[in-house]
């Protein structure tokens, strides 16, 4: 037992990255099947939650594996850690919708299939407030994993542009398998541009949040 847990601590990062695809891929495959891949649309909510599994519990585990309860002491004093520059708010808060709203306006002159919906809603209030939620649940339960444990373990050997890259990657590749929608993502666009889409925004931005965490 000790000799797999000096294995676990010795090989922290790798363990984490694939407990992180084995338990959201495999609650995945659970709830569809592997007949289910690609999903309907109408399945895309429960493929989520499966998601959020992997990184949140990979990472909740391996702290207290290695870190024991000083490691869930710290990620608590990380967590409620809220006292910094206005700045920081600034770039972590409105970096991704003001970039993806530009991109989807430049868009939107070729096609009108990229006029945000925002724009076109009878209920902007309504469909913000979904967004702001989504995007907090989404994002608590995912950096319960990356952020909370992956970027901190990656940063005590690597810089900030190696560690964004890396755990960017991978973040793209976790990504991959609720993205094969039939109605959405996978059947609208071809597999090459879905991968190109993955991997050119999810590592660039994963840097960016790591330079922000730092």
């Amino acid at each position: 037992m000790t000799a797999i847990k000096d294995f676990i601590k010795s090989h922290s990062l790798v363990v984490f990255f694939m407990l992180a695809f084995v338990i959201s891929w495999g609650a995945i495959l659970i709830m569809v099947g592997p007949e289910g891949i690609p999903a309907t649309a109408e399945q895309l909510g429960v493929l989520i939650i499966a998601m959020l599994l992997g990184p949140s519990v990979a990472g909740v585990l391996m702290i207290g594996l290695v870190s024991g309860r000083e490691g869930f002491r710290e990620l608590r004093l990380r967590l409620l850690r809220w006292r910094v520059g206005t700045r920081w708010y600034a770039v972590a808060l409105l970096t991704a919708p003001i970039s993806t709203a530009v991109a989807l306006l430049v868009l939107s002159l070729y096609s009108p299939n990229f006029i945000p919906a925002i724009s076109t809603s009878d209920d902007k209030a309504a469909l913000l407030m979904m967004w702001v939620l989504g995007g907090l649940f989404v994002g608590f339960f995912e950096e319960l994993g990356w952020t909370g444990f992956g970027v901190p373990q990656m940063r005590l050997n690597h810089g900030i542009f190696k560690t964004g890259l890396v755990i960017g990657l991978l973040w793209g590749a976790w990504h991959l398998l609720v993205n094969l929608e039939i109605d959405s993502f996978s059947g609208a666009i071809p597999l090459a541009l879905l991968l190109a889409r993955l991997f050119s925004w999810l590592p660039a931005f994963r840097i960016l949040m790591v330079w922000v965490y730092d």
